[in-house]
């Protein structure tokens, strides 16, 4: 079970997707400053990250791809999602 918690990630990846919709929703109403405003949203996430690191044991480059590649990223794609010309 434990395998199956790693490679899913912390929450089954809920997390990522709970940044990317929030930085989505952020760019999308805002006036001004979009990308600032989402990527702030992925600040939020990622500093939630680095507690959930700090507290829960886990192999260390799970702690390294969750960090690196989970919540800046999820933000940027939600910052291109709401800022999309139509």
């Amino acid at each position: 079970m434990e395998a199956a918690t790693y490679t899913l990630g912390d929450d089954g990846g809920g997390t990522r997707q709970t940044a990317t919709a929030r930085a989505f929703v952020a760019a999308a109403l805002a006036a001004i400053r979009k990308v600032a405003l989402g990527l702030l949203i992925g600040v939020v996430f990622l500093a939630g990250g680095a507690a959930n690191v700090m507290m829960l044991p886990a192999p260390m480059w799970f702690n390294v791809v969750d960090l690196v590649g989970a919540y800046i990223p999820a933000a940027w794609i939600g910052v291109k999602l709401g800022t999309k010309k139509a």
